[in-house]
């Protein structure tokens, strides 16, 4: 079963962690997002990593918290999607709705900007 599809009335699993339940939101505003980038370069871990780490340099007021996960990820038992060396998922947790808002149009210019092959998605948590 897909854990990222998996819901029980008004909550989601967290994909990150497996365990956490969210409330799905219908017209709520929320303060948090994954973000998956394909860089769409074959790229090494050190430059992928450096560039989520200039990436999140240009929101870094507007977060609470983050957690990235950089290239190919090798756990025994995998809660996360599969990705390939070139991509990234990263939570961010912003300090409030508007803060995410603002946190998204900064890093979709930043990439169109900086990297124009890359492609950048978000998904409300």
């Amino acid at each position: 079963m897909d854990v990222t599809s998996w819901s029980v009335a008004d909550y989601r699993v967290c994909t990150t962690c497996s365990s956490c339940l969210f409330r799905l939101s219908n017209g709520i505003s929320h303060d948090d997002t994954i973000l998956t980038i394909d860089w769409n370069s074959g790229i090494s871990l050190e430059e992928n990593d450096l560039r989520v780490y200039r990436l999140l340099a240009q929101v870094d007021s507007f977060i609470l918290q983050t957690t990235s996960m950089v290239g190919v990820q090798q756990f025994l038992m995998s809660h996360t999607q599969e990705i390939t060396p070139s991509e990234s998922v990263i939570y961010i947790k912003a300090k409030d709705a508007e803060s995410l808002k603002r946190i998204e149009r900064k890093i979709s210019d930043y990439v169109v900007s900086n990297y124009p092959k890359a492609q950048v998605s978000f998904h409300p948590r």
